[in-house]
């Protein structure tokens, strides 16, 4: 059975070994929850034209 490739680590572990990590981390944890936002923007502007449609 292969190993995982990454052990799980607490953040307070993470913080103190690798100071600049959550740093390299944030942008990519930004443009998550971009997508996510624009995703459930999108769903929200359906529904909303799929009320309009049905409402005479």
């Amino acid at each position: 059975m292969p190993e995982p490739l990454l052990n799980p680590v607490s953040l307070s572990d993470l913080n103190e070994s690798h100071p600049s990590s959550m740093e390299e981390l944030r942008p990519v944890f930004l443009m998550q929850q971009l997508m996510m936002f624009e995703a459930a923007e999108h769903a929200l502007m359906r529904v909303i034209a799929a009320l309009f449609c049905l409402c005479p």
